[in-house]
């Protein structure tokens, strides 16, 4: 899923001005190789005067990418972006927002690389974990994986990046393990951290951070507290250092490199600091 600002960001090279781009998409759209959800209208409406339209995949691009070698679910792609709910585009947007920056920010910076990428879902650990009262199983499931490659030094480091995106519909904590809760995947993370040997051996990665985009410093900071809270209760030996987080403002589409090398991420220990 993806609007007309972050397409222009990672197309704009190929194509001579912003309106040669919506041409296109217009005619792929109505060739029924993009779609756009009928229910961003209460999006656009939200936005007087924006003509950012929400395009996703239409089951007629989806064939053509597996015609050239893409391997894709098999669903049916159109009905997909009929089903989306008028509250649900946020979510996706941000995730998209964050993969263009930092795929501009890799492309522009010399020594950087994306080896890996794991969209939505298709990463997934399972950490078990006695928390005092009973044995519990939780899944490690991020918004996006990524294993990043850093060879501008005298030695060649790969790190593993989980990303969630955070907006204030997801509960701290509940009673119970059984409902998602943040302080849930706090958890997972934290014990999947206490394993270095497994995420070694799964993403061939030296360490792994993860990293926090929430829609405003607000929630960064409700979230940083309690992270820092979370963890403090859960071991003396705190990981506190892998919980990263920023605003979504801070994701520039006009300096994308900013996500990758400026100091826009505050850890749940309180320090700023840039991923490489």
């Amino acid at each position: 899923m993806i609007t007309k600002p972050e397409a222009w960001a990672l197309l704009k090279d190929q194509f001579p001005q912003p309106f040669v781009l919506w041409r296109r998409l217009y005619r792929l759209h109505h060739a029924g190789y993009l779609t756009r959800p009928p229910e961003q209208q209460w999006r656009l409406r939200k936005r007087p005067g924006s003509s950012d339209h929400v395009y996703a995949l239409g089951t007629r691009g989806a064939k053509e990418l597996e015609r050239i070698g893409f391997k894709l679910p098999r669903k049916d792609w159109d009905q997909k972006a009929k089903d989306f709910k008028p509250y649900s585009f946020e979510h996706p947007l941000l995730i998209t927002k964050f993969l263009t920056c930092m795929s501009l920010g890799v492309q522009r910076t010399p020594g950087i690389r994306i080896l890996e990428l794991f969209p939505e879902g298709k990463f997934r650990e399972e950490v078990n974990f006695f928390d005092g009262q009973e044995d519990v199983s939780l899944t490690v499931i991020p918004d996006s994986t990524l294993v990043c490659e850093d060879s501008r030094g005298n030695q060649t480091e790969r790190l593993g990046i989980f990303l969630e995106a955070q907006r204030r519909t997801m509960p701290l904590s509940r009673t119970t393990f059984k409902q998602s809760s943040f302080h849930k995947k706090l958890l997972a993370y934290r014990h999947l951290w206490q394993q270095p040997d497994r995420i070694r051996e799964r993403l061939r990665v030296d360490d792994f951070i993860v990293l926090t985009v929430c829609e405003d410093e607000a929630s960064a900071v409700l979230l940083r507290d309690f992270t820092r809270k979370v963890d403090g209760e859960e071991n003396e030996e705190k990981g506190t250092n892998i919980f990263w987080f920023a605003t979504q403002d801070a994701l520039s589409l006009d300096d994308p490199q900013a996500v990758l090398l400026s100091d826009i991420w505050t850890t749940a220990a309180g320090e700023r600091g840039s991923i490489f």
